[in-house]
């Protein structure tokens, strides 16, 4: 199937894939966050694939599409709370 997507589509997923990949809270007081940037981050998928369905004339490319999902996660909703990555990578755990 991957020799089935172009370049231009299997970038715009890959952008979603990465927008929806939400980092685990490093405690549970920071979950009601986590849960809300879940939330933004779907509604910004939402909002793309809307906006590619309603092009009708090509006005916007994948690509350009994709760029957008990616402003979000750095730019609309980017990680703020405490991730247990990162706790564990600094040795949170011991």
């Amino acid at each position: 199937m991957a020799d089935a997507l172009n370049a231009d589509m299997r970038e715009l997923l890959t952008a979603i894939r990465e927008v929806l990949d939400v980092p685990q809270a490093a405690a549970y007081e920071h979950l009601a966050a986590r849960d809300q940037l879940i939330v933004d981050r779907a509604l910004a998928v939402r909002g793309v694939l809307a906006a590619i369905l309603e092009d009708s004339h090509g006005l916007s490319t994948l690509q350009q599409h994709a760029d957008r999902l990616r402003a979000v996660v750095t730019e609309v909703a980017p990680v703020t709370y405490p991730t247990a990555q990162a706790e564990k990578a600094s040795g949170g755990d011991q």
